[in-house]
């Protein structure tokens, strides 16, 4: 939940609070369900949601600096946590692209080349 929902003006616009909060969840929420997809094109499917879940938090960012709900200081650090979290989620999902078309398993602990049988 974004703190800044929980002012008395802010809150009062609950269209607003709910979007802007359930936006942020859901890239939490979506990034954890391909997390525990295991497989990295499953992975990376969610990752696509919660990136749209990203900018639609960044949407609200926007609205809320212009309807005076964030002061410039605020609405700069958080713009930078956005940033900042659209960048970490892009970089994984090229990770996990690249582990799909090299047939790389991140969920196999064994060592490439060795016969181990899980002893």
């Amino acid at each position: 939940m974004i703190s800044f929902t929980q002012k008395k003006a802010v809150a009062r616009d609950f269209k607003f609070c709910n979007q802007i909060r359930d936006a942020s969840a859901s890239a939490c929420r979506n990034t954890s369900e391909g997390f525990g997809r295991f497989r990295p094109t499953e992975n990376a499917r969610f990752l696509e949601f919660a990136r749209a879940s990203l900018t639609e938090v960044q949407d609200g960012l926007i609205e809320a600096k212009q309807k005076k709900y964030i002061d410039d200081e605020l609405y700069d650090r958080l713009w930078t946590l956005s940033r900042r979290a659209l960048g970490t989620n892009t970089n994984y999902m090229k990770y996990l692209h690249r582990c799909a078309r090299t047939g790389i398993k991140p969920w196999d602990k064994r060592i490439p080349g060795t016969k181990d049988k899980g002893t």
